[in-house]
């Protein structure tokens, strides 16, 4: 050592030879491979079935979505021209197609159908209205008497009873108008 100089560590590391490096790999534990054959998986009463693979879903996806055209197809060889056509517009819809646009009607030819439409709605009302009074109230009383002849019945059940009684008030007991000791002075 010599006077004056104050070692450091990192003098100290200089001064050393370096350690020989050593390389560590970390290699994580595999599992082994069982034999299905050795060992036979114990089935359980319980354990919901295995998920249909995806592949599978897919394909079958398919088939259902075959079958169901095929059906709608066999329908409609029994509709008209008219209707056939139709039915096959909404299914291109149903598939993603865009709809025919409406056809462009004059607009004269429009006014009449309108016209049409409104003369037929106050026939429509205007029978409906036979029998009516101006408020909407059928002007003959079929079902009920003049109110004049209506007797009201005492019900005999809702009287009868603890109950009967309850919150009612007998004229009896009510205190007279006319009478001279109940005025107050």
């Amino acid at each position: 050592m010599s006077s004056g100089f104050i070692q450091t560590k990192s003098s100290l590391s200089r001064q050393s030879k370096p350690a020989e490096f050593e390389e560590v790999v970390f290699n994580s534990h595999k599992r082994k491979e069982r034999d299905d054959s050795v060992t036979a998986p114990v089935k359980k009463k319980n354990k919901l079935p295995d998920p249909i693979p995806k592949r599978d879903s897919d394909e079958q996806h398919k088939f259902l979505k075959k079958a169901r055209y095929e059906v709608m197809r066999f329908g409609m060889t029994g509709f008209d021209a008219a209707k056939r056509e139709e039915t096959k517009q909404a299914i291109a819809i149903s598939l993603g197609a865009k709809p025919k646009k409406k056809k462009g009607i004059n607009y004269k030819e429009l006014m009449e159908i309108r016209k049409k439409q409104k003369e037929e709605e106050k026939a429509n009302k205007a029978f409906h209205n036979i029998g009516k009074t101006n408020s909407g109230h059928a002007s003959a009383n079929t079902k009920k008497g003049k109110k004049g002849n209506r007797q009201h019945k005492p019900r005999g059940d809702q009287n009868k009873g603890i109950l009967g009684v309850y919150g009612k008030v007998n004229k009896s007991e009510l205190p007279n108008k006319n009478n001279k000791n109940n005025r107050r002075k």
